[in-house]
């Protein structure tokens, strides 16, 4: 290569000094961005919606650890609501991964830009704050469901919107054409209704409301523990027994299903461990419930991973509920020093953590 091609193709290369000015000016870029996307959301007390919400620890209007971000969020109320919008749809494109890898990479620069998912999180938090307040997105968050993405945001959000939130968790759960992650992930986010009856700091309309909403979930539960997807059904069961509801209606449903041989193994254990979720409430009395689980317990006709089950669901009632339940304890220790090894060391071991120092003295 003679001098004047070397000159041609050192010209035909971008300087150093170009490639930095254009990356400076990609920077400036992103930040205005950034400054106006987080400016377009409403504000209180001078800071913006955004602000509060990266302060909200706990998404749950009836335990908030950072109690002035709640007054904040409620106080900018349906206003948030297309902020809370665009933030929930939130998508990252590959570009944009890739500077906030950069920036991830080189805090120099004073550059904090946030994931999707992170931005998505946020949103839930602003509207599980908000409430029935926010049921108008329903129809919204229930267009979301089809993205493969964005389909976990929605079921977050909707448990937490009321009756037309949980209208369409009960029809996710109990519509099989919609695909098993979704079916299942629907199970699972009701788990946090039984949160809200268990919660010390619910209020008597917060528990009334549960109780409305739960009626509406519960149909669609007891429905989904049969799904053909052994993993959703396992996830269903659990959920009814956290959410302690209707406890006479779902412990009859639940002993159905621990004694349907057609049935999951897993689903049936499930069945039986949640049997003994039932009763965590502190108004629920355990006794009544225990001699179903401890009949499935002594018939070794069960499936031994069943009988765990109902073990595990008596060692909840004991340790769980507030009130205790000396049915249960009874059953416990009469495995422990019974002669069937196979549930012996699992029950031995629930009385050890009942009482470390002697579980010995525990068994007299």
């Amino acid at each position: 290569m003679d001098a004047t091609q070397q000159k041609q193709q050192k010209a035909k290369k971008p300087g150093r000094k170009r490639v930095l000015i254009a990356f400076a000016l990609l920077v400036g870029i992103v930040t205005v961005i950034a400054f106006w996307i987080d400016n377009r959301s409403p504000s209180y007390a001078g800071e913006s919606l955004d602000y509060w919400l990266r302060k909200i620890e706990v998404p749950l209007p009836y335990e908030q650890k950072s109690e002035e971000a709640w007054i904040a969020v409620r106080s900018i109320g349906t206003n948030a609501i297309p902020h809370l919008l665009r933030e929930i749809r939130t998508k990252d494109g590959a570009l944009k991964t890739n500077l906030i890898a950069f920036f991830e990479r080189h805090s120099s620069f004073g550059m904090e830009p946030a994931h999707d998912y992170d931005r998505r999180s946020r949103a839930q938090a602003g509207f599980a704050v908000l409430g029935e307040d926010a049921s108008p997105v329903v129809p919204e968050l229930e267009k979301l469901l089809n993205d493969r993405v964005l389909y976990d945001s929605a079921l977050a959000v909707l448990p937490y919107l009321g009756e037309a939130g949980n209208q369409v968790m009960a029809s996710v759960l109990t519509d099989t054409n919609r695909p098993p992650a979704v079916r299942w992930q629907a199970a699972v986010n009701l788990m946090d209704l039984g949160e809200i009856s268990n919660s010390t700091n619910a209020t008597p309309e917060i528990l009334k409301r549960f109780q409305r909403d739960a009626a509406i979930v519960v149909p669609a539960l007891v429905k989904a523990c049969r799904d053909p997807d052994g993993k959703v059904g396992h996830a269903a069961c659990l959920s009814l027994g956290m959410m302690g509801a209707e406890p006479e209606k779902v412990e009859a449903a639940l002993n159905e299903i621990m004694r349907d041989s057609s049935l999951p193994t897993k689903v049936r254990k499930s069945a039986a461990h949640s049997v003994g979720l039932l009763t965590f409430r502190a108004d629920i009395d355990p006794n009544p419930y225990a001699p179903t689980l401890i009949s499935v317990l002594t018939d070794k006709s069960y499936d031994v991973e069943i009988r765990k089950g109902a073990l595990g669901g008596l060692d909840k009632m004991v340790r769980l509920n507030r009130r205790g339940c000396s049915i249960a304890l009874v059953a416990i220790k009469e495995i422990a020093k019974g002669n069937d090894l196979t549930l012996r060391k699992n029950a031995v071991d629930m009385l050890e953590k009942l009482n470390p120092t002697n579980a010995l003295t525990t068994l007299e």
